[in-house]
């Protein structure tokens, strides 16, 4: 289990989502339908345009997983 973490398209920012997640259960989310908030800017982001990851660590350090 690991945290879901993505950054914010618009501020470059790393968000923490608060979601707890496997990586099996990351692998299945529904990536057309899923909106994200944004404690960074008013937008809420779209899982299919964002890049996320589990874990603590960077994307560069981690697994990383891009829906575009």
């Amino acid at each position: 289990m690991g945290p879901l973490k993505f950054i914010c398209p618009s501020t470059s920012n790393q968000v923490d989502t608060g979601i707890e997640v496997d990586a099996q259960s990351f692998a299945g989310l529904p990536r057309e339908i899923t909106f994200l908030d944004c404690p960074h800017c008013p937008e809420p982001h779209q899982l299919a345009r964002v890049s996320a990851w589990l874990g603590e660590l960077h994307p560069e350090h981690s697994v990383v997983s891009q829906f575009e």
